[in-house]
Formats: C-alpha cells, sequence, structure tokens
C-alpha cells in the first residue's frame, strides 16, 4: 500500500513538473536586460502555381522575407498571423501549404526564413487557412499541430492563438472568434507567466474601424483580460492594412511606440500579399518598441495575377453555396 502511495506521489509531483511546459516554445533566458528584435508579417495568401502561374504571391512573400533577413542586426524570429494561403481545405489547400513551404527550409518540424537555420518563423491560423470546409486539417498536416501556444524570449512571452473561421464574407469576413476554453486557457497563461511581458498574436484584429473583421464571441472577456494583466499590445492581421488603435479607438499613435508608456494597444500589420508588409518590434534593454509598419523595397512582379479563371469561378460558387451553413445561424454579433 505504501509503495503506491509513493508511486502516486511521484506521478504527480511528475505532472506538476511537465505541464506548464506543455505548448510553450522556449528560446533563449537572456536576463531582465535583454535586447533583440523580432519582425510581424501577415496574410501572404499563397496559391498554387497552377492558381497563380506568375507567382506573384509567392515572389511578394520571397521579397518581404529576403529583406528583413537581411538586416544586421538580424531578427531573432519572425511571426506570421494568419492566411498563410489563400484557400485551405482539400487537394487545393494540400497544394497550396505545399507551395508556402517553398519559401522556408524545414529542420526537426520547424521552419526558417533562413538557409542557416538561424531565423525561426511562428505562425497562427487565419480564416482562409480554413476555407471552404471550417477546418485546418491541412494546417495541422503541412504547417503546425498546435492552435494555440506560448513562446518565450528572455522575459518576453508570446501567446499564439486562433481566432477561428468566417462567420461572415462581406464587407470583411468575422472571425469566429475565441472559445469559452480558449478563453480559460488563455487566462491560466496569462496568469503562469504573469511575471513577463506579454505579446498577444492571432489572425483578426480586436478593433477595427466599424468593427469589421474583428472575432465575434468573446471579445470583451479578451480585452479584459488583457486590461488585467497589463498585455503590452496585441498583433494581428486580416485587413491587411496598417493601424495602431487602443480599447477606445484612438489611433494616430506615432512610433516607435514604448510599450511602457501606454496601456494595451492593438496593432495591425500590412500583407504581404499586394504591399509586402512588415513592421519591427524591438527590444532594447527589456523596453518594449513598436515600429511602424513597412513595406520591402522592392516589388518583383507588378500584382496583376493570372490566376486560373476556373479555380476563381469555383470560389466564388462556393462561397454563395456555403454561405447558409456557413454562417453561425447569422448571427452577425461582436461580444
Amino acid at each position: 500500500m505504501k509503495n503506491k502511495i509513493f508511486i502516486i506521489l511521484v506521478f504527480l509531483l511528475l505532472v506538476n513538473l511537465i505541464l506548464p511546459t506543455i505548448n510553450a516554445i522556449n528560446l533563449t533566458e537572456t536576463g531582465a536586460n535583454y535586447t533583440f528584435s523580432f519582425v510581424h508579417i501577415t496574410d501572404p495568401h499563397i496559391l498554387c502555381q497552377s492558381n497563380n502561374s506568375n507567382n506573384s504571391r509567392k515572389n511578394e512573400l520571397k521579397s518581404v522575407l529576403d529583406y528583413v533577413i537581411s538586416f544586421e542586426p538580424k531578427p531573432s524570429f519572425i511571426v506570421l498571423t494568419g492566411d498563410l494561403v489563400a484557400v485551405g481545405s482539400g487537394l487545393a489547400g494540400a497544394l497550396n501549404y505545399k507551395e508556402f513551404l517553398s519559401c522556408f527550409y524545414e529542420k526537426n518540424n520547424q521552419i526558417f526564413a533562413s538557409s542557416d537555420y538561424t531565423i525561426p518563423v511562428y505562425t497562427c491560423p487565419g480564416n482562409h487557412d480554413y476555407r471552404y470546409k471550417k477546418t485546418i486539417d491541412n494546417y495541422h498536416k503541412y504547417i503546425s499541430n498546435k492552435d494555440k501556444y506560448v513562446l518565450i524570449y528572455g522575459n518576453l512571452c508570446l501567446i499564439f492563438l486562433d481566432s477561428g473561421y468566417d462567420v461572415t464574407l462581406d464587407p470583411m469576413p468575422l472571425g469566429s472568434g475565441l472559445s469559452d476554453s480558449d478563453i480559460l486557457w488563455l487566462e491560466e497563461k496569462l496568469t503562469q507567466y504573469s511575471n513577463y511581458d506579454k505579446i498577444i498574436l492571432l489572425h483578426h484584429p480586436i478593433f477595427n474601424w466599424g468593427n469589421n473583421g474583428v472575432i465575434s464571441q468573446n471579445r470583451l472577456k479578451f480585452v479584459e483580460l488583457c486590461d488585467t494583466f497589463n498585455v503590452e499590445f496585441v498583433l494581428s492581421g486580416h485587413t491587411h492594412s496598417d493601424e495602431i488603435m487602443n480599447k477606445n479607438k484612438n489611433y494616430g499613435f506615432v512610433c516607435p511606440i514604448n510599450c511602457d508608456e501606454y496601456d494595451t494597444l492593438y496593432v495591425q500589420t500590412e500583407s504581404t500579399f499586394q504591399y509586402l508588409g512588415y513592421r519591427n518590434i524591438s527590444i532594447k534593454n527589456g523596453e518594449i518598441w513598436i515600429e511602424h509598419g513597412r513595406r520591402a523595397p522592392e516589388k518583383p512582379v507588378k500584382n496583376v495575377e493570372n490566376i486560373n479563371p476556373t479555380m476563381s469561378l469555383l470560389t466564388k460558387t462556393m462561397d454563395k453555396l456555403l454561405n447558409p451553413k456557413f454562417f453561425l445561424n447569422n448571427q452577425h454579433f461582436c461580444k
């Protein structure tokens, strides 16, 4: 009996030691006065060559990647907040993800922007990664099996979330948002890493003009958690635009922004698709600075896309056919 009790106690001890590390990537520990930078990119919307024969989208993404990895000093890593591909499901999705991966270098189930495997790229899914079946099976197969996870770098904690699939299509798709279990998980992580500087990353913005394209479930609860746990800022894409605002939708912030001077900010970065957008985030002696959204200097192909007309027609037809079932009972709300 004593042996059984001892075994149970040892098991519980191991569980307590192991569980906090699940879904957490710890890159390095550099102390409180750490200095480095990383780059935010988003929305490349990659299509396989048969549906984008001049490879404009792939060339745009490669132009941005090649540009940012040339920086000195080099960024420690790159974050990509969703819409890796234009359509993520089915055979078309599989081909699109293979085209996406051809822009990167892979090693030990991790993608890198540089051939020397020194600049890893971390992603979360977007609404296009779900299209058109409201699943991200291909994302899980080709990119990552993690929908949400934590990345630790020095005293910085980055929390990646999945903001879901389309619940409307016009004028800008609302995301299904965060489930109650997502919110519970987020609160647990914010509590666990309360002594860290915290950044949250997800595809859909939390705030936007007219609430276009935001998450439709648990938005207010998300904002409450950001306020309670003093989240530095939230990084997103989806809108393909460059915006910085607070929860009151005040904007006009002048970059670079020292996050110590503000409550949680909500940051959108221009897409690599069409705009070759990116944004540097710099950490200098422990202070976090949001820099201007910028564009890679050269556009390799004039962006007049040669998209397969059959695929284009199929996409439009599926939008119409799937509309009634695609929505959440036509409840176009944000809460």
